[in-house]
């Protein structure tokens, strides 16, 4: 299949496997939520009653006193005492998923982007300065967050910082990142690389 270059009009040939794979919805949505599982960090932590200190001693005796007996003041039902069943950094929220459905997932998002009419190739080879390759960028860009893969030097460094602007390599590309763009630019250069990992 064939597509057009935006700002130089001119016809790029791509490859159908990559370019014209179905729609699976369900591959797609399986993906996402296996690349922000193992996005998610186990920050919060609650000390148990083995963590929290002091509680060394028995607080009175087992008998005698009129009260309930207890065996240390760090038991989970004392002011200050250690937490039951609250949250540990030791929480592993990994998942996996096969690299060839990854790889077919992100096709899948590709075709679909492309198909809809909100994935569009551009060519920078005449974009010898950051500042051209932004200009050139933004008067393309529509209202929304894009995501931009290039593999150019100048491009990455002329729109990392610009508001609403994704920059990918076509080596860390993935499906996340695909779907939640409300547009996509693929640079011409960045093509057989993205056809080379994607069609294995």
């Amino acid at each position: 299949m064939k597509a057009t270059i935006l700002n130089s009009k001119t016809e790029i040939e791509l490859n159908d496997k990559v370019w014209a794979e179905t729609y699976s919805e369900d591959l797609i949505s399986q993906a996402v939520l296996v690349y922000l599982s193992n996005q998610r960090q186990s920050k919060a932590n609650a000390k148990t009653r083995a963590e929290v200190d002091g509680g060394g001693r028995k607080p009175w005796a087992q008998k005698g006193t009129g009260r309930a007996r207890q065996g240390s003041i760090r038991s989970p039902l004392w002011y200050k005492g250690g937490v039951t069943f609250g949250p540990s950094t030791d929480t592993n929220w990994s998942r996996k998923i096969n690299k060839k459905m990854n790889r077919k997932a992100m096709r899948s998002a590709i075709a679909r982007m492309l198909k809809t009419d909100k994935l569009f190739f551009v060519d920078f080879d005449g974009s010898d300065t950051t500042k051209k390759a932004r200009t050139e960028l933004l008067a393309l860009k529509n209202k929304g967050s894009l995501t931009l893969i290039s593999d150019k030097k100048e491009v990455v460094l002329g729109l990392r910082n610009v508001e609403d602007v994704n920059i990918s390599r076509p080596s860390s590309i993935n499906v996340y990142d695909i779907t939640r763009s409300k547009q996509i630019f693929v640079d011409k250069n960045a093509v057989n690389k993205i056809e080379e990992i994607l069609s294995k």
